[in-house]
């Protein structure tokens, strides 16, 4: 006979708890088919302090697991209906809610028994009868299992919310720079005829918003200034400069300051000047190291006269009808990074039917997905391949191959060109 009295001995220390009908005891689920076993389970349960409920089969008890949130579950093996390997494998086949801790109970001594058991989702493994104390500490080691489990369950659910949250920002920001790109891509001239002088454009940024930007503007009757400027960086930064070089040098009047208007000259005329002046007002600093590289240029519509100059940018391509290529200038350093920096005038003629093409580096530098880049004698190749082509036509053509060669991925880097053509 079992003795759940307290006594003041060692071994019974701690058996006779919490009252079985106390509400926060734990609730223990019996699924036994012996009406002797089912007694004995009942007695020794409610005297450790829990509460308990006994069922006869594993379809009763998979029944009142439905309807009840037990979570410990002590059930034999050999039970009819629904034996306790199967009441494993269904409990365990169940999704969602909480976790269920399952100890089986039986009376086989092999170890075929217990591989099966486990292998059906037991988490634990007890002989019959049970020695209490053995009883005991397995319930204990299996509510501990639970408040675990409790524990991570209330900590994935603030990670689920933490994680939506995050989506809702991200969603946000997405929805922000969706907005950014589009304004920014605004303040990019729609591809025309200026009399004389067409214009069209090709502009893929790495991010919602790039670094990248190009205008083509006419200034007096028959003269027109043009500039491609790629800002250091990319994203939000780069792009924040970007559209600001972008304003400031397509506003009317052109108020860069200095002494040009003293001197007679307008200051949209004199790309060294222009360049001076931009140079002073956007040094790096110590807290802002951003710099650009820039094209700057003005081309005469009736004779075809371009001056121009560079500031660290890539080296403009010249193209004439026939497919001939020369590449002009030579670089010079970007601008922001020294107080002063040498400037060089370039001039030369831009034949009917030539075309004046400016490229961002990241045109150049585009990587195919072992490395390779596409290279300024691909671009060359290209542009001599193209030069009989219409120009919308010849800068999809341009888009598809940088597009293939990079392997249908997004560029590392801001692809932009800008094609001026004599008519």
């Amino acid at each position: 006979m079992i003795d759940l009295q307290q006594s003041d001995s060692d071994d019974d220390a701690g058996l006779a708890l919490v009252a079985p009908d106390d509400p926060a005891a734990t609730h223990v689920l019996v699924a036994e088919d012996d009406p002797m076993m089912q007694q004995f389970m009942q007695v020794v349960l409610e005297g450790l302090g829990y509460r308990v409920t006994v069922v006869a089969d594993g379809r009763a008890a998979l029944a009142l697991l439905e309807r009840e949130p037990i979570n410990l579950v002590i059930t034999d093996f050999m039970m009819p209906h629904v034996d306790g390997a199967e009441f494993c494998r269904r409990v365990r086949a169940r999704r969602g809610g909480r976790y269920t801790y399952i100890i089986l109970l039986t009376g086989r001594q092999d170890s075929e028994a217990l591989i099966e058991g486990m292998e059906a989702g037991a988490d634990d493994f007890l002989n019959k009868p049970p020695d209490v104390h053995e009883l005991h500490v397995r319930l204990e080691a299996g509510e501990r299992v639970l408040r675990l489990e409790r524990q991570l369950e209330r900590r994935n659910r603030k990670l689920i919310a933490a994680n939506e949250r995050l989506r809702q920002a991200y969603r946000l920001i997405e929805r922000d720079l969706e907005a950014a790109a589009l304004a920014q891509r605004r303040l990019l001239p729609p591809p025309r005829d200026l009399g004389g002088l067409r214009f069209d454009w090709l502009f893929v940024p790495s991010s919602h918003v790039g670094g990248d930007t190009h205008n083509v503007l006419p200034r007096v009757a028959g003269r027109t200034a043009f500039f491609q400027i790629d800002v250091s960086g990319h994203g939000v930064p780069a792009a924040l400069l970007s559209v600001t070089l972008q304003r400031l040098l397509a506003a009317d009047s052109l108020d860069l300051g200095g002494d040009a208007a003293a001197a007679g000259r307008a200051l949209w005329d004199d790309p060294c000047r222009l360049l001076a002046e931009l140079n002073r007002r956007f040094q790096t600093t110590d807290d802002d190291s951003t710099y650009f590289t820039m094209v700057y240029g003005v081309v005469d519509h009736a004779t075809g006269e371009v001056v121009l100059t560079q500031a660290g940018h890539p080296s403009p391509l010249l193209v004439s009808p026939e497919g001939a290529v020369q590449v002009i200038g030579t670089g010079g350093l970007p601008v922001g990074l020294l107080p002063d920096i040498a400037c060089e005038e370039l001039r030369f003629r831009l034949e009917p039917g030539a075309r004046l093409l400016l490229h961002s580096d990241g045109v150049v530098e585009c990587t195919d997905p072992l490395g390779v880049l596409f290279g300024e004698e691909r671009l060359m190749a290209f542009a001599a391949e193209t030069a009989s082509l219409k120009l919308e036509r010849a800068l999809g053509d341009l888009a598809e191959r940088l597009k293939t060669w990079r392997g249908g991925s997004g560029y590392d880097d801001d692809v932009s060109v800008l094609v001026l053509e004599k008519s």
